[in-house]
């Protein structure tokens, strides 16, 4: 939440780029959690890591 606040106020965009700041911020956010999520596979070496990182894209870009 305060992160989230914090890039809100420095950013010096009008009202109408909020939609897109906001996707930016949604963006970078999903990103850390996929490398989290792909370095703990990668560490134990899960075969169907590839399929449960496909599964995952494919749910974002289907809802946002």
């Amino acid at each position: 939440m305060e992160v989230t606040a914090l890039y809100l106020n420095l950013s010096n965009f009008p009202l109408q780029n909020f939609d897109f700041r906001f996707q930016c911020f949604h963006m970078r956010l999903f990103l850390s959690i996929e490398f989290i999520i792909r370095s703990y596979f990668e560490f134990h070496q899960f075969s169907f890591f590839k399929t449960l990182n496909e599964s995952i894209f494919t749910f974002h870009n289907f809802h946002f």
